[in-house]
């Protein structure tokens, strides 16, 4: 199993055939296009704007000044437009 945390890395992961990527539609417009076959996903429901959820940890000893202002951003902006959040 290979892991990537920049895009363009996993891209070249996957045109060397370790595996699939799922990937901004930016990625796929724009590199390796010769070596790596794109496909786009169709949304697996009747919602107009289909959307993947997206989680973000951290450690929570960690008291920086800029990780809680962070998270509190997060908390006034994005959590609302979920039901539910796992803790």
């Amino acid at each position: 199993m290979q892991e990537a945390t920049q895009l363009h890395t996993l891209i070249g992961l996957v045109a060397c055939g370790f595996g699939v990527a799922l990937v901004p539609e930016s990625i796929a417009q724009s590199v390796m296009r010769d070596k790596v076959v794109f496909r786009r996903l169709l949304p697996v429901s009747d919602a107009p704007n289909p959307a993947i959820g997206l989680y973000m940890s951290w450690n929570s000893r960690n008291e920086s000044a800029l990780i809680n202002s962070f998270i509190f951003l997060l908390d006034a902006n994005v959590v609302p437009h979920f039901s539910s959040i796992v803790e």
